[in-house]
């Protein structure tokens, strides 16, 4: 059995009781000790409870608004496998509590949207989600100071990690490297431009890329980048990547000139490649190239 719990501003699981004092009119109607013994109810049905809730969502439509995650930390959800968290923000006060909880069988933890910054993240890599598989950050902009600390995550099963719209620099890519994650296999960074330097001195992404294809993620298998300002010299680099199990390469609205660059023997495996509003100029030898590649 499971169940889906949606919350917005819950303080603790005794909340009935609490709005039964608040209502003197409703409390006149209860006999003595009446009220002891409802509030003693609310507790065996939530020990009762609890373990069978699987997903916690929180619903927040302004970000300017809090939300208290006690009931978070004042339960114990043994049965959590996900939180989702989005449009909150989410400070290095408020974070310890949602770490605090127990989310030993966690697997699935979304912060799409959030307010976060660096300090929040390390408290979240300090978080225990041993078994944690799927992480979302998109739209978090944490900075490179941010990946410093997500990067100490110990989680082994992560599969998927989400860091699109996140402004990525090649600095952030460098921290990447440091991560522990063995059975990563999608990995998303596309959204925002991850050339390094100012405007006006783009690299084509080359840079970045260098610190990138030193990562080793051997189960890679999606590599989603996006909207990234990636071109030739940036493509050049990307192909040094030592993937072997790379299915799905995404570089749609780059600046792409040529795709002779990606042809890469150690991604045999490679299947879709996405160039849509990539390519500016291309020659028959990349079209015929294009065309093999997608079948």
């Amino acid at each position: 059995m499971s169940g889906d719990v949606r919350a917005t501003r819950v303080d603790t699981a005794a909340l009935l009781p609490e709005l039964c004092r608040q209502v003197p009119s409703l409390v006149e109607f209860l006999s003595p000790g009446s009220l002891g013994l409802l509030a003693a109810t609310s507790v065996q049905m939530r020990q009762v409870v609890q373990p069978l809730v699987t997903k916690i969502s929180f619903k927040q439509e302004d970000l300017f608004v809090e939300v208290d995650f006690g009931v978070l930390k004042n339960a114990s959800w043994s049965g959590l496998q996900q939180l989702s968290l989005h449009t909150h923000r989410l400070c290095p006060q408020t974070m310890p509590v949602v770490v605090s909880a127990d989310l030993a069988r966690l697997t699935k933890l979304d912060f799409c949207h959030s307010e976060m910054r660096w300090q929040t993240v390390s408290i979240l890599a300090q978080g225990r989600c041993p078994l944690l598989q799927h992480l979302d950050l998109s739209f978090t902009c944490f900075g490179h100071k941010g990946v410093a600390e997500l990067v100490k995550g110990k989680w082994p099963h992560l599969q998927f990690l989400s860091l699109h719209s996140c402004y990525l620099s090649h600095q952030a890519l460098a921290h990447l490297r440091q991560a522990a994650w063995p059975e990563l296999r999608e990995l998303m960074l596309g959204g925002t431009p991850i050339t390094s330097g100012h405007a006006f001195e783009q690299d084509g992404g080359s840079k970045a890329i260098a610190e990138l294809v030193r990562c080793h993620w051997p189960k890679l298998e999606s590599l989603n980048l996006n909207n990234t300002c990636i071109a030739a010299e940036g493509v050049a680099v990307l192909k040094q990547g030592s993937w072997p199990n790379l299915k799905k390469l995404m570089l749609s609205r780059n600046h792409l000139s040529t795709t002779a660059h990606l042809v890469n023997d150690e991604w045999p495996f490679l299947s879709h490649l996405n160039l849509s509003n990539a390519l500016h100029s291309v020659s028959i030898a990349d079209l015929i190239w294009i065309y093999q590649v997608v079948l």
